[in-house]
C-alpha cells in the first residue's frame, strides 16, 4: 500500500464517520480545510491536510467529549488563521462564535499576506450566502500574540483545551526524522511547561471531559519520555 493510499484511506474513514454521525457542519469544515491546506508537510511527502485528518480521527476516539462535532470543526480549522490568515469573522459566519473563539485561542500569530487569489465558498455557508475569501500570495509579516494570555484562554475553553494537546501529540509523533534533536527536545519541554499545566486547569473546569484529558496527558508524557530517552542514548554513544 502506497503512502498516498494511506492518506486517502484516512480521509475516507473520517468522511464516513462524520456522515454516520450526522456531523454535516464538520463535513463542511473538512471541505473548507481541504480548499485551504493544499500543500505538503515538512517531510515533503505528507499532505498538509493529513495532519488535521489524523487529529480528527484521534478526537473521534476520545471518551467524554462534551461537544464532539464542534471539536472536530475546531481541529480541522485550527491552522487556517495562523498559516493562511483566514479571518476569525469568516469562521464565525460559516460556523458559529463558539467554534471561532476556540480557533482564536489556538492562533499564536496572524500572518499578513499581500496579493493572492479569491476562493468562492458560498456553497459552504449555512444559509447559502455568497462569500469570497482571499488566500495565498506573499507573506509580508505577522502579528505575534501573547503566549501566556492564549494558554490562559485555552484553559477556560472546553474545545481548545482538547484540540491543543491533540495537535501537540500528532506533531510529536511525526517529528522524528524531520526535526533536529534539539528541536524535538524543545517541543517536549514546551509541552511540560505550557500544555500540561493548561490541561490540568481545564480538567477541573470541565470535569465531564476528564477521561479525555487523562488519555491525552498519558500520550504526551509517554512521547516525551521516548524523545528524552532517545536523546540521552545519542549523547551517550
Amino acid at each position: 500500500m502506497t503512502e498516498q493510499t494511506v492518506f486517502a484511506k484516512r480521509e475516507a474513514a473520517l468522511r464516513y464517520w462524520l456522515q454516520g454521525r450526522g456531523y454535516h457542519d464538520a463535513l463542511r469544515a473538512l471541505e473548507l480545510m481541504k480548499l485551504i491546506h493544499r500543500g505538503l508537510r515538512k517531510d515533503g511527502v505528507t499532505p498538509e491536510s493529513d495532519h488535521q485528518i489524523e487529529m480528527a480521527l484521534h478526537a473521534s476516539r476520545l471518551p467524554g467529549v462534551r461537544d464532539m462535532e464542534r471539536l472536530i470543526i475546531v481541529i480541522l480549522l485550527h491552522d487556517t488563521v495562523e498559516d493562511y490568515a483566514l479571518m476569525i469573522a469568516i469562521i464565525a459566519r460559516l460556523f458559529d462564535d463558539v467554534v471561532a473563539e476556540a480557533v482564536d485561542c489556538l492562533t499564536k500569530k496572524i500572518p499578513i499576506f499581500q496579493g493572492g487569489g479569491e476562493i468562492d465558498i458560498s456553497y459552504l455557508t449555512k444559509d447559502g450566502s455568497h462569500l469570497v475569501i482571499h488566500l495565498g500570495g506573499t507573506q509580508i509579516g505577522s502579528i505575534d500574540r501573547d503566549e501566556v494570555e492564549l494558554f490562559a484562554r485555552m484553559g477556560f475553553n472546553a474545545l481548545a483545551s482538547l484540540a491543543k494537546p491533540i495537535d501537540r501529540g500528532n506533531n510529536q509523533r511525526t517529528m522524528g526524522g524531520v526535526f533536529t534533536q534539539a528541536k524535538q527536545l524543545s517541543y517536549v519541554d514546551f509541552t511540560d511547561e505550557r500544555i500540561l499545566p493548561m490541561m490540568k486547569l481545564a480538567r477541573r473546569r470541565f470535569p465531564d471531559q476528564e477521561a479525555a484529558y487523562e488519555l491525552l496527558k498519558h500520550l504526551l508524557t509517554t512521547q516525551a519520555r521516548l524523545v528524552r530517552s532517545w536523546s540521552a542514548m545519542l549523547e551517550a554513544a
